[in-house]
């Protein structure tokens, strides 16, 4: 088992019409996101598509900063 560990910082735009992920460069992110910033929705989906880009599984994708903020830093264990 590996402890690498890796921090991205993601630029989300939540309730957006139509979801899109895409790698801006090394490390960033942007994510447009059908979810709404309630209820932690927007933040959840993220992680997710995160999760699924890595090929991790959920539990390895942590939210570290930016809860209620646009710009988000996540720790993904790999």
């Amino acid at each position: 088992m590996s402890n690498k560990t890796k921090i991205v910082t993601v630029l989300v735009f939540p309730s957006s019409r139509k979801e899109k992920f895409k790698e801006m460069t090394q490390n960033n992110f942007e994510a447009r996101v059908k979810e709404p910033a309630v209820n932690n929705l927007a933040n959840k989906r993220v992680r997710f598509l995160l999760s699924q880009h890595y090929g991790v599984g959920l539990r390895d994708v942590h939210l570290l900063t930016g809860h209620k903020s646009s710009k988000k830093r996540f720790e993904i264990m790999l």
